[in-house]
């Protein structure tokens, strides 16, 4: 009885070892991307939106933008993957999340073409993806924002002492600005939706550290 049991359980196991085995072999894993994400200078025009409030805070903030962010996905799957949409939300100072309707201004492709989803892409391959939004600033009344490009825009805040997001700057001697402490800009959050409805997050910041 002893070997018949034994036998039987090794039985069950070697059945659940080729269960697990076949799953495997015949389901494929769920999407994945590599995402790699950087904030891009832009000399596009610059548009000034409503006055951005989150509850959080007295200071006056505009929405203004575009600003662009690049987005480079690789598949490093078999097959191909499917970008279903790009969710984007403001994280506020308290750890939430914070959706408006003026934040995303669309994707685009390395020419600022409109790309539209859903997007493929082939196994092994890899493709770029210009996002567009719109975020809040500081407003200083002395700077125009409507029409200035980004370096127009911050070469005016700068003379006021302050950078977009309202960062303590100096002037040294050479002429170049630097932050007197650690700068500080919105935080945002980008959720890459794929067509297993896989959910890939990506944190988006404006300075590049």
């Amino acid at each position: 009885m002893k070997h018949e049991t034994v036998n039987s359980i090794i039985g069950v196991l070697g059945l659940v070892i080729a269960s697990i085995t076949a799953y495997h072999q015949f389901v494929p894993p769920s999407d994945n991307l590599e995402i790699e994400v950087t904030s891009i200078p832009s000399n596009e025009k610059l548009n000034e939106y409503i006055e951005f409030q989150d509850g959080l805070s007295d200071e006056v903030r505009k929405l203004t933008g575009p600003f662009f962010w690049k987005f480079t996905a690789y598949n490093e799957l078999d097959r191909t993957v499917t970008i279903k949409e790009i969710d984007t939300k403001l994280l506020s100072d308290t750890g939430g999340l914070i959706d408006y309707s003026d934040l995303s201004i669309g994707t685009f492709d390395r020419n600022l073409t409109p790309l539209h989803f859903p997007l493929s892409i082939n196994a092994h391959e890899a493709k770029v993806i210009i996002l567009a939004l719109n975020i809040p600033i500081r407003y200083q009344e002395n700077c125009t924002i409507s029409n200035s490009t980004l370096q127009d825009l911050e070469r005016c805040y700068y003379g006021y002492g302050h950078d977009l997001f309202g960062n303590p700057v100096e002037r040294l001697a050479t002429g170049v600005v630097q932050w007197k402490g650690l700068p500080k800009s919105p935080s945002l959050i980008s959720t890459v939706k794929t067509g297993d409805n896989s959910e890939l997050r990506k944190t988006l910041s404006y300075f590049p550290f």
